[in-house]
């Protein structure tokens, strides 16, 4: 239904608008009625008006000083003025307002009704704009959190290849400084049911992100992603940033006070989890933030510690190579985490880059001088282990020659390649 307020100082005209407008129940209209602009402004005060048809010269209050109340709280009103011969200084003022229309008090009823039909249809087609305007944002904000999970899960892989700048951020409209440090933190959880369905399980997991991002909301600045093993990662900055004037030792500060922030934190949402969704979930923090270029390398460290853990039945909140668990803190003991062996650690880091996808690609695709560059990108860390006996440095090898062996056997070139090399070194 459309509300319309009829306001004129005439009572026979007011009154006879009225049971002309509420006889017609094809225009769904709820028809009020004014005898002066201060008793309009009341009816205003009261409800919402979608249009008013008002005499332009009335006592007291005049229809521009009507019009500017209307459009002060209700803006996207149509206002129709009902205007003498003589008036037309007054409608050239009205007029200059978008949404505003007349017609002389000499046309009759028809001109009338056929007006207000006009400010009907308008206020549909607006109406309808609207809608795909809000819908159109709707898709705009969707797309632009799969853009950003994109870029941020490419920064995890990519490294330093990757534009990090403040203008590529403003572009996907992350709400972060690309020239202060990043705290990375890292969630897994660790009993999903495994009965669940895809969708079921999509819908569990985003259910505990609400729990993580409600506790995180008000007091940090944040974007999180999930990884393709259904991991939480959080790229955090202290809400201090957006202040100016701080000195280096006030954001070594901020950075401080947020880290343990965030520790506390961390150990209510496990508590909230667990009670809401019978979730248990681990999380391994970064101990100090980290420059963008290098969150590829605090990303791997932290899936490390992370994997380290899997398996062991208890939920973990691991900072670096620190540990802290509810059950043997409450027994009055702490145990750390073992040193992880980190000599291989730029193998590791190239490993879990998508070089093996690109080495793939370039080798399908014929293209040798690629295939060989991002090769030896993977051989140059391999070269200096010395130890037969590192799993990163078998695993690396055996993955290159899977993708050699694969490509032989799927192109059926055994025999020929046979006459040249020797494929059991392989």
């Amino acid at each position: 239904m459309y509300r319309l307020l009829i306001v004129d100082d005439e009572e026979i005209i007011v009154n006879g608008l009225y049971e002309i407008f509420r006889s017609m129940k094809n225009l769904e209209l709820d028809v009020y009625r004014a005898y002066s602009g201060e008793e309009a402004v009341e009816w205003l005060s009261r409800t919402r008006m979608d249009i008013v048809l008002t005499d332009i010269r009335m006592p007291e209050m005049d229809g521009l000083q009507l019009l500017e109340v209307i459009y002060r709280r209700w803006p996207q009103c149509k206002v129709i003025f009902l205007t003498g011969y003589n008036e037309f200084e007054y409608v050239y003022k009205a007029i200059q307002h978008q949404g505003v229309s007349y017609i002389l008090k000499t046309e009759d009823n028809d001109k009338v009704i056929s007006v207000v039909e006009n400010a009907i249809e308008e206020i549909k087609r607006e109406v309808k704009t609207e809608d795909l305007i809000h819908k159109a944002k709707e898709q705009i904000e969707l797309a632009l959190g799969l853009f950003q999970k994109d870029y941020f899960i490419h920064m995890l892989h990519e490294g330093t290849s990757l534009d990090m700048n403040k203008s590529q951020f403003e572009q996907l409209s992350i709400p972060m400084h690309p020239d202060h440090p990043v705290i990375l933190l890292l969630g897994h959880i660790d009993n999903i049911p495994s009965n669940l369905s895809y969708w079921d399980k999509i819908q569990y997991i985003n259910s505990i992100k609400v729990i993580i991002t409600q506790n995180f909301s008000t007091s940090i600045r944040f974007i999180s992603v999930l990884d393709d093993r259904y991991r939480f990662i959080f790229f955090i900055q202290p809400n201090e940033l957006v202040t100016t004037g701080y000195s280096k030792a006030e954001e070594e500060a901020f950075y401080t006070k947020t880290i343990s922030y965030i520790k506390g934190t961390l150990e209510v949402i496990q508590t909230a989890s667990r009670e809401s969704m019978n979730a248990s979930i681990s999380f391994a923090l970064g101990r100090e933030p980290c420059s963008w270029e290098d969150v590829s390398k605090k990303y791997f460290s932290l899936n490390q510690l992370l994997n380290y853990r899997i398996g062991t039945g208890i939920e973990m909140l691991l900072i670096d190579n620190e540990m802290k668990n509810n059950n043997i803190l409450t027994s009055g003991s702490e145990t750390e985490v073992p040193e992880l062996n980190t000599k291989d650690e730029s193998l590791e880091i190239i490993l879990r880059r998508r070089n093996m996808d690109l080495i793939q690609q370039y080798l399908e695709s014929g293209q040798k001088e690629k295939y060989f560059e991002v090769l030896d990108e993977l051989l140059s860390p391999l070269r200096l282990i010395k130890s037969k006996n590192s799993n990163l440095a078998i695993e690396a090898y055996s993955m290159v020659a899977l993708s050699i062996l694969s490509y032989i056997n799927r192109w059926n070139i055994t025999e020929k390649l046979a006459f040249h090399i020797g494929l059991t070194a392989l």
